[in-house]
């Protein structure tokens, strides 16, 4: 006794079957983390170091490139690239997906520790952190005060606000913008140090002599122990104002900090700056962990905020100026809608055909089961609820009543046969058994090499895959079990209830319409059957439509999302002063406040860019969408005198529509200058590919080489180190310590006023120390002017030297232009390299571009082993090499009619959401073939003959076909129609799907039958599988 047939026998036993599926799959459903996207295992490693007082072909050299050596034998990394500059550099290594994230963070701590030997001496310890690229997207909150300065209120944020944020579950980071940190500074007078005979490493060493606290051991009497602590801290200015600086020479007098300068708790220098709806602020950026639920995560935050608000001083405000939960929300709202919509639509579809409430419950049932069912092996498998499974779930709900539908067909067939229901659930079930088996395993086996893709689009293909496949084995099991029970309780020999009145005429009309349909298409069968050749030469050139509307149809990652924010970029001329910024940035400012869509607005700028993003107004509350308005916007913001600034659609890096490319070469910068900025010029100019480029490829930046007089500095005791110490420690500033205040620590510094670093004027009141004492009393303070020693030379050198994959590198990164996709803008870069670039210089295609272009190929391999696998999978099922051949004739068809689709409407494009749909209709066009081949071989088994069988089998097989065919493509309506938050992505699998079913079964109903019965002459039907 089969599972069926003790279903249809024991009809607790399969409520109870199909109960526990549902109670299983509501728990997990309640437990599952909720996601924008699939998580991506990626992670990406960053190794800081400094090199204080160094340019940044110093460090190039001394740090950079003895780093890169060590860290390029790593094992799994994908790419390298490194910035140097004034002080410092920065290598980020990125890992391939199949690299452990901690394995990874490990190995390069050890090959670093292998490094320093090799690093110079005297400079901080290099650090590293390791990034995840699912670390990212969160809430930003913006805080101003009517009462205290912007200063002010970072530090109060800072001390105060700042760390309840950090302990909410969820929270990854939080990092502070807006005001300046506030350090204690010694500001000394150069002249006044000149005057006593100090230099600044005389105070230097004063203080940190007199700045300590050390455990000085314990006391230990016959009962108690006692610690000695030292406490010789600092902890405010006037303490360091009064600590004495050792005399010179045996002098008498006492020198105090305050007499050659004074202690200030200051912020730091003015070098960047936050506002919020035009006015300066404070902004705290809330970024989520890995495996935080975002929407969770603001949730918390904003039941955190009424708290915080109480503490924040009078006149302080505290408001959300973005919110990616807004964005996620509002897309699962929209996707859940999608369901209900196409759940409803499903049922009416299905009503119309039985014309029966009984009848159209038995496959209503499954949609359910199913859904909650799936719920249960996403939890299984590790995923979450997001896009891609939400997607799967609304495609699932058109596809998983096939199944029941065409169980319910053949039982109720032999019911008009005159078997009883009991009996006519027994054998038609049974008789459908394989087909239902070889539909299920057809279409999961469509997305077995989905499960084995690696990388990113293996991970979002994957998701999508195994919970749309999930979703039809269930839906397959419930035809197996609960439909055919159902159908043994509640189906009649005549499907229609007894009708009187309007509804009797209605169900006579619909036995009409499906009468006709049927003649007419048994008509024009036998004439297609009779007339191959015209009907193959149409399918032919239907092929080459779909061939032409891949060569010509555009193809991006992803497509632009109209979400409820835009972001702000602009970057300022190479050594602009903050000032400078500032100004433009209010001007940035009034062009951003006209937009009437704006909500809330923020931006942050220091010297070398501006940044910024534009909160928008809900979908229902404008009439156009993100392209548009920064379409709007772009114009008027290129009127900023001095300053480089565009609005773009796309919230993070990764979203924005964009070409990202790196220059390479063996030559140095002068050579890879030269060459990139005349490939950069052509590019921009003469080509229409991009509104807008950034490349690391900036004008040099004017600073000061300054040569010292060697012989005139040894003859008075002046060593290079004295001159460099002195300089640095009065204009850059030397960091003393670390100073308490109200339980947390602010840094210690000296340097000069700020009055007094202005200009290179401003060192002539510089003086240094000679060692050289002449014994006279007009020399005995040995100080010398340090104008005496050196001389300045203008020049002007790169600030920034990068590096990708250790060949030294210029990266660029290109806004598409309206009207332009992202295949026509590489394949136009990969033409003009040959022309405008010598051969010692290589262009490569880097982060979402270089991502873009690997899935594209991998696109193809996972096309031609689903096809592979799932002629396989077949020919196991009918024991035969030539059926399966005959039902996916279908494929290409299907895949023409949405590539057609795609073509017509607007934004189509190739994309990972299109190509997922392309994938889906090889195993949902097949369900189709595998009812004609497998009825046309029972007919042949039972001695009719090729061209009989078929078309009798097509006949019989038509309205479950289209019963089926309408309920998935008018299920996806909702999708190909939809709006709002995610509707871009949900359009274009909704469209694929709706023109490769409808197109695809048109043809599967005349194409499949020909092929049939033209292969029939050369195989026999396997009579044992249909016995």
């Amino acid at each position: 006794m089969g599972l069926t047939e003790v279903c249809i026998k024991r009809p607790v036993f399969s409520t109870v079957l199909t109960l526990l599926i549902v109670i299983i799959g509501l728990v997990c459903q309640w437990q599952l983390p909720v996601r924008k996207d699939p998580k991506i295992e990626k992670s990406m490693v960053t190794v800081k170091a400094e090199y204080r007082g160094a340019s940044p072909q110093a460090v190039e050299n001394q740090i950079t490139k003895v780093l890169e050596e060590h860290f390029s034998t790593i094992a799994g990394v994908e790419t390298m690239t490194s910035s140097s500059k004034n002080d410092e550099c920065e290598i980020t290594l990125e890992f391939e997906s199949t690299r452990d994230p901690d394995a990874a963070a490990s190995d390069v701590r050890d090959r670093l520790s292998m490094a320093k030997v090799y690093l110079p001496w005297g400079n901080p310890e290099p650090t590293i952190s390791r990034e995840d690229p699912d670390d990212q997207g969160g809430i930003v909150i913006a805080f101003t005060s009517d009462k205290i300065s912007v200063d002010d209120l970072h530090d109060y944020v800072d001390r105060y606000v700042k760390s309840k944020f950090e302990v909410i579950p969820g929270v990854g980071k939080v990092v502070l913008t807006g005001g300046n940190v506030k350090k204690m500074k010694v500001f000394l007078d150069p002249q006044r140090l000149a005057v006593y005979g100090y230099t600044p490493a005389d105070v230097l060493e004063a203080l940190r002599n007199q700045h300590v606290q050390r455990p000085c051991g314990r006391l230990v009497s016959r009962d108690r122990e006692y610690m000695l602590i030292l406490d010789g801290e600092f902890y405010n200015a006037k303490e360091m104002d009064e600590v004495i600086i050792p005399s010179l020479n045996g002098k008498e007098s006492i020198i105090k900090v305050k007499d050659i300068g004074h202690s200030e708790l200051v912020p730091e220098d003015k070098r960047s700056g936050s506002w919020f709806n035009g006015r300066e602020c404070v902004v705290l950026t809330i970024t989520k962990q890995a495996n935080a639920n975002p929407v969770d995560l603001s949730s918390r935050v904003k039941k955190a905020m009424p708290e915080v608000e109480e503490f924040l001083p009078s006149g302080t405000k505290m408001v959300i100026a973005m919110d990616e939960a807004r964005d996620i929300s509002a897309s699962m709202r929209n996707v859940y809608r999608a369901i209900f919509e196409a759940t409803f639509l499903v049922i009416v579809v299905v009503f119309l055909f039985l014309w029966s409430f009984r009848a159209t419950l038995i496959p209503i049932v499954t949609i359910p089961v199913s859904l909650l069912g799936t719920f249960a092996l996403l939890a299984l498998f590790g995923f979450s609820i997001n896009t891609f499974t939400l997607l799967a779930m609304v495609l699932a709900v058109g596809l998983v009543v096939d199944d029941a539908i065409v169980v319910l067909e053949n039982i109720h067939k032999h019911m008009e046969k005159g078997l009883d229901k009991m009996k006519a659930s027994l054998v038609g079930s049974n008789e459908i058994f394989f087909s239902i088996v070889a539909m299920t395993l057809t279409l999961a086996s469509a997305y077995i090499p989905i499960a084995l893709t690696p990388g990113n689009l293996g991970r979002s293909f994957r998701e999508f895959a195994l919970t749309l496949s999930g979703a039809v084995i269930i839906s397959g099991f419930v035809a197996l079990t609960l439909s055919p029970m159902m159908c043994s309780r509640l189906l009649s020999r005549s499907r229609k209830e007894k009708a009187t009145g309007y509804f009797k005429k209605l169900s006579d009309k619909q036995d009409e319409i499906l009468k006709t349909i049927d003649k007419k298409y048994y008509d024009a069968l036998t004439w297609t059957l009779d007339h191959k050749v015209i009907a193959l030469s149409v399918g032919f050139v239907v092929s080459l439509i779909g061939i032409l509307a891949v060569c010509y149809m555009p193809s991006e990652s992803k497509p632009l999302e109209d979400q409820c924010s835009l972001s702000v970029s602009g970057e300022a001329p190479v050594g602009a002063s903050f000032e400078f910024v500032k100004e433009n940035a209010m001007r940035i400012d009034e062009v951003l406040k006209e937009t009437p869509y704006a909500e809330n607005r923020y931006i942050n700028a220091d010297p070398a860019k501006i940044e910024g993003g534009i909160f928008l107004k809900d979908w229902s509350e404008r009439n156009l969408d993100t392209r548009q308005i920064s379409a709007k916007m772009n114009p008027l913001l290129k009127e900023v005198p001095g300053i480089s600034c565009r609005v773009s659609a796309g919230a993070s890096s990764a979203d924005k529509p964009v070409v990202r490319f790196v220059l390479q070469t063996n030559q140095d910068y002068e050579y890879l200058e030269k060459y990139g900025n005349a490939f950069l010029y052509h590019v921009k100019n003469q080509y229409p590919w991009f509104s807008a480029m950034l490349t690391t490829l900036v004008p040099r930046q004017q600073e000061y080489i300054i040569k010292i007089d060697r012989d005139k500095a040894s003859s008075l005791g002046v060593t290079a180190n004295d001159i460099a110490n002195t300089i640095g420690y009065l204009i850059r500033g030397e960091k003393v310590g670390w100073v308490t205040r109200e339980s947390k620590r602010d840094e210690m510094f000296i340097q000069v006023d700020q009055d007094q670093r202005r200009s290179i004027e401003d060192l002539s009141n510089i003086f240094v120390k000679s060692k050289l004492n002449t014994g006279s009393q007009k020399d005995e303070q040995r100080m010398v002017p340090l104008i005496d020693l050196v001389s300045f030379q203008e020049n002007f050198s790169p600030n920034n030297l990068s590096h990708y994959n250790k060949m030294l590198a210029a990266s660029a990164e290109g806004h598409l232009a309206d009207g332009v996709s992202l295949s026509e803008a590489i394949e136009g870069l990969n033409k003009l390299k040959s022309t405008k670039l010598p051969s010692t210089i290589q262009l490569s295609f880097s982060g979402s571009t270089k991502t873009y272009l690997e899935e594209s190929s991998l696109v193809i391999f996972i096309y031609m082993l689903a096809l592979i696998f799932v002629y396989l999978i077949l020919a196991a099922q009918f024991e035969s090499f030539v059926d399966p051949f005959i039902i996916m004739f279908s494929v290409p068809f299907s895949i023409t009619g949405a590539l057609i689709v795609l073509w017509i409407i607007p934004d189509g494009t190739l994309n990972i959401y299109s190509k997922i749909g392309l994938v889906t209709l090889i195993g949902l066009i097949t369900k189709h073939g595998i009812l004609i081949v497998d009825f046309a071989n029972r007919a042949r088994a039972a001695g009719k003959n090729a061209f009989d069988a078929v078309r009798e089998a097509s006949y019989m097989r038509l309205r479950p076909i289209l019963m089926t065919t309408f309920a998935m493509v008018i299920g996806n309506i909702p999708l190909a129609l939809a709006t709002g938050a995610g509707a871009a992505a949900r359009r274009q699998i909704g469209w694929s799907i709706v023109g490769g079913m409808s197109i695809g079964t048109l043809f599967t109903l005349f194409i499949v039958p020909i092929v049939y019965f033209l292969f029939s002459r050369f195989r026999k039907v396997n009579t044992e599988l249909y016995k």
